[in-house]
């Protein structure tokens, strides 16, 4: 696992600016900026951390999302075959 400091760069380089529109609180902001710098966390702060990598890259992933399930688009409530 990436060491804390690049896993806290990482989530605040995401959100940088833009930090509302990933449902990242100011106490979580807050949060990452106080463990930035240390080696080891606790279990409780590591299931912390998980959670907003969670909240920040797994909703990158679902804007990934091309409107397709198995190639089938769903337009007007019906079934259409899309093109990939």
């Amino acid at each position: 696992m990436a060491a804390i400091k690049q896993r806290v760069d990482k989530i605040t380089k995401e959100i940088s600016g833009v930090t509302a529109q990933f449902g990242v609180t100011q106490w979580e902001a807050n949060f990452l900026a106080s463990i930035r710098d240390r080696a080891f966390l606790s279990d409780k702060q590591e299931k912390t951390l998980v959670e907003i990598e969670v909240k920040v890259f797994e909703r990158e992933d679902d804007d990934e999302d091309d409107g397709t399930e198995d190639g089938v688009q769903r337009t007007d409530d019906r079934f259409h075959r899309g093109r990939r």
